[in-house]
């Protein structure tokens, strides 16, 4: 039985996907997933979709401490424990095989507030997450990001709004001054366009048979990291070391750098497969080298640019980018069989380059990443600074 930490970190996806090495692995699941830089909700929902897909009896243990049926409720109550059971066959709790069909109705006050168009009610603690469970009528568009149940998506107007909404629920009152419009206009297009990329990309897999377990949102949290702490803790020639290493906060004697991190994932078919179906049809990711995924994937973040003027035109994951290098943040992506990251300075924005859609391994900072273990959907992260000196405001 594979068992699942709390703590969710981007390592830690890492370690139990390597570990998913039969047909059959069990899981054992906690009562919570903690927040973690890079890694939490999401990622746990990316490893959930990618076990689905490897393993055929796809069979979870509640971890219940013999606490009872109440702890059951409560785990029932949550996003993570909801997506364990979407993505389960069998469902054990105290030993006992329960009915996955009672064990999923003890969810509907979860549902209830996915479902709401009451900012509030969605919000858990620091972070504001709303999801789309395709396989789920009931869960299926989520009226924060549907017009109706038909599957209309909303205009980038009403993603502006909602993202404004999100962060007066969740970002303090006396410090929403730290978050300008500059902020805002970066942080409704990453969200409009990479869950618009979801919309289109991600509900079926590349033949175009529709995904049978397929979980797709975003999760919006406050991130607060100890400067040094992330230095430690990554190489030299990290990027993400040399982003810190430059990092001046605007009110000096602050030690830990604060963002706002959106995640946008799905249990599609990933940023390469996705490409490999456009361009090259009939080839699979494993025929691809290390260096030809990640220039699928930089073909990807280009979408929607003009080759006239470098601007992006209608959608795209071009606006992104855009979006990323004016505020001065930092974007994640573990899809297919790269962990990947960009760092932008925030220095004055005139246009994206070459050098701008080159990311390095996640782990390493190499620009010739490692491949890792193959990943089902897409996690894309962006960090977007709260408290740096001249950026984001």
């Amino acid at each position: 039985m594979l068992r699942i930490p709390s703590k969710f970190s981007a390592s830690a996806f890492e370690s139990v996907l390597s570990k998913i090495t039969s047909s059959n692995v069990s899981v054992s699941i906690p009562k919570n997933i903690k927040s973690s830089l890079f890694g939490g909700l999401p990622m746990y929902i990316q490893f959930l979709s990618t076990w689905f897909d490897r393993s055929s009896e796809n069979t979870i243990y509640i971890e219940s401490k013999g606490v009872g049926d109440s702890y059951l409720e409560e785990f029932m109550d949550s996003i993570h424990g909801l997506a364990a059971v979407n993505f389960s066959n069998s469902v054990f709790f105290d030993g006992e095989e329960l009915d996955r069909g009672d064990v999923l109705r003890r969810s509907l006050g979860e549902v209830d507030r996915n479902m709401s168009y009451d900012i509030s009610k969605l919000r858990k603690k620091t972070s504001f997450p709303v999801y789309c469970i395709d396989n789920s009528h009931r869960i299926k568009f989520p009226n924060i990001l549907y017009y109706n149940d038909k599957g209309d998506l909303r205009q980038i107007e009403e993603f502006r709004r909602v993202t404004e909404r999100v962060l007066r629920e969740i970002y303090p009152e006396n410090r929403r001054g730290d978050i300008g419009l500059a902020m805002i206009d970066a942080v409704s297009n990453f969200f409009y366009e990479g869950f618009i990329n979801t919309h289109q990309h991600a509900r079926r897999d590349i033949l175009g048979n529709i995904i049978t377990r397929s979980m797709r949102g975003v999760v919006f949290d406050i991130k607060t990291v100890s400067v040094d702490s992330v230095k430690n803790e990554y190489s030299d020639d990290n990027p993400i070391n040399n982003y810190f290493e430059d990092w001046v906060s605007d009110f000096s004697q602050a030690k830990n750098a604060k963002f706002l991190e959106v995640s946008i994932f799905d249990s599609g078919p990933g940023m390469a497969n996705t490409w490999l179906a456009r361009k090259k049809p009939g080839q699979s990711l494993s025929d691809l080298s290390a260096e030809a995924e990640l220039a699928a994937i930089s073909s990807c973040l280009r979408l929607g640019q003009t080759a006239k003027d470098n601007v992006a035109r209608g959608n795209g994951l071009f606006r992104v980018m855009v979006a990323l290098k004016r505020v001065g943040g930092i974007l994640r992506i573990r899809s297919g069989r790269l962990a990947l990251i960009k760092t932008f300075s925030g220095e004055r924005f005139d246009q994206l380059d070459d050098d701008d859609f080159e990311c390095c391994d996640f782990f390493t900072g190499s620009k010739k990443p490692e491949l890792r273990e193959q990943a089902s959907g897409l996690t894309i992260t962006a960090l977007f600074p709260i408290n740096k000196k001249g950026v984001g405001k």
